[in-house]
């Protein structure tokens, strides 16, 4: 295996896709196998950081090489959780040592929650079945006492339990990852480790310490406790130290010191308002949805949402019969539901922009986000959208120096502030035209004004959401 030690040396995406060609034709059983995949695992540590790293910084990347990291990425933690699941099974038949169950399974969960986590990367969920087999493994540890004991995954690391890292994907799976950018979960995820060490999981329910659960017999994850009747197959745990350490981080970045664990402040208020006692509201969908049936055509992409509003804008009010169209079952004043076709709308994942033709309501500019995605059977998926608005309109901006626009001219879509659910004006933009507290020339129509770009309200892959001051007209 003289081929792994070239590993480092090479580029990280070829150098996964190499390794990951080799564990799925691996055809050694027993020790052989082990000591095989622990080599290979070792040799790839850093290039899966790295590819890791390319990935969550990608301001923009074709759909091709989008598609190739990911697959290469997520992929190679898959397989190396299968490949370390068959040693476990080889247990059994004696080809593999009974003392290394607990390695074993610290690494697969390891390498399943990271999975997960380039998963949370593209805002989709995790496989039906998961939950239950990351829950097996966990009650497996716990049933033969190992779950604390210190394992090491990596020679360069310390090391870390069963519980802990069972505990690093519980945690990141009950915060809404929708309005984080890939970085911020990457930067979550290695931060919750060690704080995730000093959280225990109980199974005897106290209702005044805890404030979150798992049932290991559901195939979910981590939730918080709510209307709660308990089971024996639940376990629990509280956040209160972790909170702690938030409070410290956030107090040390208002007194000017650096910041240690890489997380920007109002990330750390949103945690801290995810996992507290007292700060914690529960988000509730603001309007029932009532029961529809209606066709609409649909575009994704910031580009393609600004082309369709402008289209609309100028009269171009047939529905587009290229496409699939979606078929509409349910919607409220501010979102609507959707089952459509998971192979013609391969482009579906959370957080995408879209701007829709309703076959009703022709000439009206309708913009929304992909909130939620489920999988159905016969290749369906069904789709959650948030409306952001209905009467959208087209933007062309320029960047003002000296009050002067610069010559380069980019779209955008205007919405206008929206008193019902206290939403300033705002802009959506290309993200890579985004620059913080940038003036603008804003055209609408035959008239233009100069518009201060506030607070990011929220961003994602190739848009932004952007609070906006307009300042009056000019030239």
């Amino acid at each position: 295996m003289d081929w792994l030690a070239q590993l480092a040396s090479e580029d990280a995406l070829p150098a996964h896709e190499k390794v990951l060609h080799y564990l799925q034709g691996m055809t050694v059983r027993g020790t052989e196998r082990l000591q095989q995949v622990i080599a290979t695992d070792g040799a790839s540590k850093d290039n899966a950081q790295t590819l890791a790293d390319r990935y969550a910084d990608a301001r923009r990347l074709a759909t091709e090489d989008e598609t190739r990291l990911w697959e290469a990425g997520h992929g190679l933690h898959e397989q190396l959780a299968m490949s370390y699941a068959a040693c476990l099974r080889e247990i059994t038949e004696k080809s593999v040592p009974v003392a290394e169950a607990p390695a074993l399974v610290a690494r697969i969960i390891y390498h399943r929650g990271r999975a997960a986590a380039w998963c949370h990367f593209r805002y989709i969920a995790v496989p039906t079945g998961w939950w239950l087999e990351m829950h097996k493994l966990y009650a497996f540890a716990e049933r033969e006492r190992f779950a604390g004991r210190p394992i090491p995954l990596y020679a360069d690391e310390a090391p870390s339990t069963c519980t802990s890292l069972y505990l690093q994907t519980l945690l990141l799976e009950t915060l809404n990852r929708t309005n984080m950018s890939k970085r911020q979960i990457e930067n979550i995820y290695h931060w919750l480790l060690p704080w995730a060490g000093q959280i225990t999981l109980d199974e005897e329910f106290r209702e005044e310490e805890q404030l979150f659960f798992v049932d290991l017999a559901e195939d979910r994850g981590g939730r918080r406790i709510r209307n709660f009747e308990p089971r024996p197959s639940c376990r629990y745990w509280n956040t209160d130290a972790i909170v702690r350490n938030l409070e410290q981080a956030m107090n040390n970045l208002e007194e000017g010191a650096p910041d240690i664990i890489g997380l920007e402040p109002e990330i750390l208020h949103e945690l801290h308002t995810e996992w507290s006692r007292t700060a914690y509201k529960r988000q509730r969908r603001t309007d029932e949805r009532n029961d529809v049936t209606k066709r609409a055509s649909v575009v994704n992409g910031v580009y393609a949402v600004c082309q369709e509003v402008h289209s609309q804008a100028s009269g171009d009010t047939k529905l587009d019969m290229n496409g699939e169209l979606w078929m509409i079952e349910n919607e409220s004043r501010y979102g609507f539901g959707a089952t459509v076709s998971a192979e013609l709308n391969a482009w579906l994942k959370v957080g995408r922009l879209i701007a829709l033709r309703e076959e009703m309501n022709l000439g009206m500019s309708v913009v929304g986000v992909v909130r939620s995605l489920k999988l159905l059977e016969d290749g369906k998926v069904y789709v959650g959208v948030e409306v952001l608005s209905h009467m959208a309109i087209y933007a062309l901006l320029q960047e003002l120096q000296n009050d002067a626009p610069l010559p380069q001219v980019f779209p955008g879509v205007f919405i206008a502030a929206d008193e019902e659910r206290s939403l300033p004006t705002s802009l959506l933009l290309p993200a890579i035209e985004y620059q913080p507290l940038t003036r603008l020339r804003l055209r609408l129509d035959r008239r233009a004004h100069g518009v201060q770009l506030g607070g990011l309200m929220e961003q994602k892959d190739d848009w932004v959401r952007v609070e906006i001051e307009v300042s009056g007209d000019i030239a």
